[in-house]
């Protein structure tokens, strides 16, 4: 398991005793779950605290639009490490998985990688998406989150070792190793929900999935979705499985607030479909596992798919 393998390499690397999980959104939990199962399988002192966040509007924070996930985290927050201030204690090894700071024009968490780094010794970052075997951009290592770790865990040797370029050519001490995503473990660990296997019997499974960037440069993108939804619902021998990105409908009131409504349309008729899924599962390995094809637009769920070799259309 690659997590297991992760876990191990930091424990050899820092000796922790204790270590604090930050997620993000529920969905992106995935990033870090056997992680934090082997560190809890060892005894230490393992901790998890998902972090609020503001959904933006053109840029600004909305007053009373805060969002807290954490339905589906079990919480283990202990009693004299805290990430508040005046906490007693440094947690040695804090794991996160947000590099952006401030950057970010859809979500923003209510505490940045410089405030996470305060409360521990080693800040170290895992990345919620899978690039597969592309390099590392010089743009996306220096993300403020990037900067402010002590260690970035990449998929790949040859991404770490171009990274650590980067690095040093910017006078920045964060290290990066290619101990691979723990997302990949999630494959095969998913379990299948019973009513996803009902209404799948004897159908041809399709998973549609929707991306953050290909809607955002595509004025038509949603219409185009909208015909493959109707397409799909309408063929008695497919099951569709429809997984807009988690942050699908904050992009939309954040930069076309007038398609809202026509999200909330398809998002019900999927929903009242009595062979369709609307994917609520909170880690994308379920869909991933369960269908016999994807239909996507550019994500990184897409390299997770091709993982698994079966049929992939792009659109």
């Amino acid at each position: 398991m690659i997590g297991e393998n992760i876990a191990n390499n930091l424990i050899e690397r820092y000796n922790p005793t204790s270590v604090l999980f930050v997620p993000y959104k529920e969905e992106m939990w995935d990033t870090m779950k056997t992680i934090y199962e082997a560190f809890e399988r060892r005894g230490l002192l393992t901790g998890i605290m998902p972090m609020p966040y503001y959904t933006l509007d053109n840029g600004k924070i909305h007053d009373l639009k805060m969002e807290f996930e954490y339905n589906n985290f079990p919480m283990m927050l202990k009693e004299g490490y805290s990430t508040e201030y005046g906490g007693t204690n440094k947690w040695d090894i804090i794991i996160f998985h947000y590099p952006y700071d401030n950057l970010n024009n859809v979500t923003r968490p209510v505490m940045y990688s410089n405030e996470l780094k305060a409360f521990c010794y080693h800040l170290v970052l895992v990345s919620y998406a899978v690039i597969g075997d592309r390099p590392l951009l010089e743009s996306e290592v220096l993300y403020g989150g990037v900067k402010n770790s002590d260690l970035v865990i990449t998929e790949t040797e040859e991404q770490a070792e171009v990274a650590n370029q980067f690095m040093e050519k910017h006078g920045f001490k964060t290290e990066f190793v290619g101990w691979g995503s723990a997302k990949y473990d999630m494959i095969d660990l998913v379990e299948i929900p019973k009513e996803w296997e009902v209404k799948g019997e004897g159908k041809r499974k399709v998973f549609l999935q929707t991306g953050l960037v290909p809607y955002l440069k595509d004025r038509n993108k949603l219409d185009k979705v909208e015909a493959l939804i109707r397409k799909y619902i309408n063929d008695p021998n497919v099951c569709l499985i429809w997984r807009p990105h988690p942050l699908l409908r904050d992009t939309i009131i954040a930069h076309q607030r007038g398609e809202l409504r026509k999200f909330a349309e398809l998002k019900e008729l999927v929903q009242k479909s009595d062979k369709d899924i609307w994917d609520e599962s909170k880690l994308p390995e379920t869909p991933i596992k369960f269908a016999d094809e994807m239909i996507s637009d550019a994500s990184s769920l897409v390299i997770l798919w091709k993982k698994t070799g079966k049929k992939f259309t792009e659109v």
